[in-house]
């Protein structure tokens, strides 16, 4: 990738952001705005410096995340895409050179009052030629310039206002808003161009200095300087020259397009209006030569991308400047300032500065929460996400203040960029960003090799278990152990995989830093001291690390991933954040493991819940326990407030759940008002926390944090954390090989021939679910049929009972009097039906269960004989041949006969 050389201190910085903002946003601007608002137009710069604070403190963290020439661009493209990008690229290169063309034609209304008769288009054209060459000549020789041209301004500004603070008459601002609330907006908009060099020097950020430290503060200070500056000068401006004067340039009708110029008349005569005059025209051909310099990266950095010709990028091998892409930003340049009036520039130029502020807003909210892997900016905006989105609020208001002509002229950038990019771009780059890795992740739902489900998996995995390293784990070492533990004996895989940020080339990551080498060492030792685990290692670079963890858990088989917590300070704010999709989307158990630096686990505390992953948590604990000769303790909580009967529902739950286990195992009763918090409190008595995920987080679980999030965070030892897939039933290979299945369970015993329909004529999976309900009603009859299907539903809502080959596996916990038992609702469709589970996955066989809340164990026994029917004998083949419900109950009788005879056989 082509690169530039990095020259620029703190000190240039300041200077390049200073020059980009000090130019005719003072010198020009305040008449117009005045004409808007009136006296009080001081207070609008004001306001508007205050708005434009959340997308300087967030360009600087994006800045120091991303420190390559294209400022905002990169970050909108990297985030939303290459289509998104090549509309910003197009909107923000246009945002800039309006800009600097407007500080050319705005330097003529000083001009004019030096010298007449003269064709100020012609000069402006001509000046414009002149830092074409300069920003051509590099940006050593701009910020030598500028800062000079910086410190004269500053100083005469500083006179001039000090001089004429005297003799302000604050009177004046008794008039307030002449033209009202939405005339203030309309001038705070308006001046919202004044600010927008702000953050212009990150569009340079390649050729800064130690970018984490001096973009930022470069940032943060020019902004404060330039902001006081505004308010200084415009306050005085106003309580000095006649309200009137401004608005109305003498008696012409139009505002006064040389304030300071007027100003300094005022101040000290013609003599003090020349020298005004001059230094204007120096500063605003200054501010145009910034601009230039910032405008001309934007096609440069979508060059690289391939989202415009190559040509563009083209640097020059003696000045090291991007020739070509300043030389097509002059040109539009140029086309600006002979054809469009002063005012209109100003406009569009603020419209589009504000949407790019609005849309930095949200990028640091997206990268934040999706782009944890790769995106690590050494300066952090403070009051996240609340400034961000005061940001994004604020700039939505300020373009709608703007004006109808502004908005659509962004709808006009908006088709073109769309069609440059289906024209071009689309051709040339495989490029998705963030935002594209959000969501359901239908890439991945429809890759058929990956869809594995209970009934389906039938062959042995290429490796149980699969440990994921991202290089922050407090102790490689014991999330190794940990999958070890899980792998029991097979094949563990250990992944690293190394996060490359979307602004760099997978080839950029190929390099073994000196982390990656210790890494792999440390592995390589704990497989060699260790010979009965049988580990690989392997390290992958990957833009997509959602995509990556997903591939290799389906190319392997995988039963398990374990991963370790994110380290995060705070909770995410986003609908879709995509290790959260990937959590409920993997095709294998998920364990996420909270290291607190226990390193023997002796004593394991169990904490069930009735729910998708009791029996998953239970026979894993179990497992854990007989591999590291601990000892299981299952906590049961018991409510301050709750009757009898519900501690003893409780109690019986938790006995049920230590009868599935080989270990030995003990009972530790807490009791409290609030059940994670009691559970919190005894952590700390323990090595290992093991528990269910979290379920499906609400907009205040992801805004604060779930209960179990909490309790994971808090926790005094260490946490594990299980989630089975969620397209498979609770039943799982783990389940299966460690809970003791009664050998005498009667699978018949529990099936009422009221509850078998065969050959049923539905067309969606609500009215399979409908049918069922009818069933299950006449067994129990004193039990309403709504309460049976919101049983029903909110099961499905946790996890999606599809099992595989065909065939589903709903399941109600019906707590109730009338639920005397556990049943079996055996029904077939004439017709396969889709089961929702975003792999297309259609369903013909459904065996619908139900249990009391304390009759684990019974269901626990029903659901394995039913899965071993399904995988070990004819019967899914004699349930579709069956055409009555008799015959579908006899094909459920002889196969489960056959698998008892396969069984005593055996």
């Amino acid at each position: 990738m082509k690169t530039l050389e990095r020259r620029l201190g703190l000190g240039a910085v300041v200077a390049i952001s200073i020059s980009a903002m000090l130019g005719s946003g003072i010198f020009v601007l305040p008449g117009l705005a005045a004409a808007k608002t009136g006296p009080m137009v001081f207070l609008a710069y004001l306001v508007a410096g205050i708005t434009v604070l959340p997308a300087a403190l967030s360009k600087g963290e994006l800045a120091t995340a991303m420190p390559t020439s294209g400022g905002t661009y990169i970050y909108l493209e990297r985030t939303f895409g290459p289509l998104v990008g090549t509309i910003s690229g197009l909107g923000l290169w246009l945002s800039l050179l309006l800009k600097s063309a407007f500080a050319l034609v705005g330097f003529s209304a000083y001009l004019a009052v030096l010298v007449d008769d003269v064709n100020l288009k012609q000069v402006a054209i001509v000046l414009l030629f002149v830092i074409t060459i300069l920003n051509i000549l590099g940006v050593s020789l701009i910020s030598k310039m500028q800062k000079f041209i910086i410190m004269a301004v500053m100083a005469a500004l500083a006179v001039l206002t000090f001089t004429m603070v005297g003799s302000s008459d604050p009177t004046v601002l008794d008039e307030g808003f002449s033209k009202g609330a939405s005339g203030f907006f309309a001038a705070t908009a308006f001046v919202y161009v004044s600010y927008a060099g702000v953050t212009k020097v990150a569009a340079i950020a390649e050729e800064v200095k130690d970018p984490g430290r001096n973009l930022p503060w470069g940032i943060l200070i020019s902004w404060g300087i330039v902001m006081t500056v505004y308010v200084l000068v415009v306050y005085v401006l106003v309580t000095t020259v006649p309200i009137k004067e401004l608005t109305n340039s003498k008696g012409s009708g139009y505002p006064d397009l040389h304030p300071i110029y007027t100003l300094a008349v005022v101040a000290g005569g013609k003599p003090a209006g020349i020298a005004a005059a001059l230094l204007a025209i120096v500063t605003m051909i200054s501010m145009a030569v910034a601009g230039l310099l910032a405008a001309s990266r934007f096609p440069f950095a979508m060059a690289r991308d391939q989202l415009v010709p190559d040509a563009v990028q083209n640097i020059s091998a003696k000045f090291k400047t991007p020739v070509n892409a300043i030389i097509a930003t002059a040109i539009v340049m140029c086309f600006s300032i002979l054809f469009l009036p002063i005012e209109q520039i100003a406009k569009l130029a603020s419209a589009l500065i504000i949407l790019g502020f609005v849309l930095e807003c949200g990028t640091v909210i997206i990268l934040r929460e999706n782009a944890s892997a790769w995106y690590k900016p050494e300066f952090l905006s403070p009051l996240y996400p609340w400034l961000q989105i005061a940001g994004i609020v604020s700039g939505v208001l300020l373009l709608v203040a703007i004006g109808v002509t502004s908005l659509a002229a962004i709808a006009v950038i908006v088709v073109a960029g769309t069609i440059a990019y289906f024209c071009y771009g689309r051709k040339k780059t495989t490029r998705k960003g963030v935002i594209a890795k959000m969501g359901r992740r239908t890439d991945l739902l429809h890759v058929p090799e990956y869809k594995v489900s209970l009934l389906d998996r039938q062959r042995p995995a290429n490796a149980a278990v699969v440990v994921s390293l991202f290089g922050t784990e407090r102790s490689p070492e014991t999330l190794v152990e940990m999958g070890a533990c899980l792998a029991h004996g097979r094949a563990l895989k250990v992944q690293h995989i190394k996060a490359i940020p979307e602004q760099l080339f997978l080839s950029d990551g190929m390099e073994e830093d000196r982390h990656s080498v210790a890494l792999r060492r440390r592995i390589h030792a704990m497989a060699e001291e260790d010979t009965s685990v049988r580990l690989t290692y392997e390290k992958t670079v990957s833009r997509d690390v959602v995509q990556t963890i997903h591939d290799v858990a389906g190319r392997l088989d995988s039963e398990w991933v374990l991963m370790e917590a994110a380290d995060r300070n705070s909770f995410g704010i986003s609908f879709q954040n995509p290790v959260g999709w990937l959590q409920d989307h993997l095709p294998c158990n998920l364990a996420v493991f909270k290291d607190a630096g226990i390193r023997y686990i002796r004593q394991i505390l169990v904490f069930p819940e009735p729910g998708p992953h009791d029996s998953l948590v239970v026979a894993t604990s179990d497992r854990l326990a007989q591999v590291l000769k601990a000892e299981l303790n299952f906590v049961c909580f018991s409510g301050t407030k709750e009757d009898e009967a519900t501690k003893k529902e409780r109690r019986d739950y938790i006995e049920q759940m230590r009868a599935l286990c080989r270990s030995n195992t003990s009972l530790v009763e807490v009791e409290g008002r609030d059940e994670f918090s009691a559970v919190g409190n005894v952590t700390s008595g323990y090595d290992l926390l093991v528990m269910g995920a979290a379920p499906n987080r609400t907009m205040a679980g992801r805004l604060f944090g779930t209960d179990k999030d909490k309790l994971t965070a808090g926790a005094g030892c260490s946490v594990l954390w299980l989630k089975t897939p969620f397209i498979q039933t609770k039943i799982s290979d783990t389940v299966a090989e460690n809970v003791a299945i009664d050998e005498n369970f009667d699978l018949m015993a529990h099936v009422d021939s009221q509850c078998i329909r065969a050959n049923v004529d539905v067309d969606k999976k609500e009215s399979a679910f409908l049918a069922a309900v009818d069933s299950l009603a006449v067994h129990y009859p004193d039990i309403s049929p709504i309460v049976i299907q919101t049983a029903l539903w909110e099961r499905e809502q946790l996890q999606n009972t599809f099992a595989g080959s065909g065939v589903a596996m709903p399941h109600a916990v019906l707590n109730h009097s009338g639920a005397t038992d556990s049943t079996v609702m055996l029904m077939t469709t004439r017709r396969p039906v889709d089961y929702d589970t975003g792999n297309e996955d259609e369903a013909d066989v459904f065996i619908v269960t139900t249990r009391r809340p304390d009759d684990a164990q019974t269901h626990l026994n029903i659901l394995a004989s039913v899965s071993r029917l399904c995988l070990d004998t004819s019967f899914l083949e004699l349930a579709r041949a069956a055409r009555s419900d008799e015959e579908l109950l006899e094909s459920l009788r002889k196969s489960f006969q056959s698998l008892k005879g396969a069984a005593t056989s055996s």
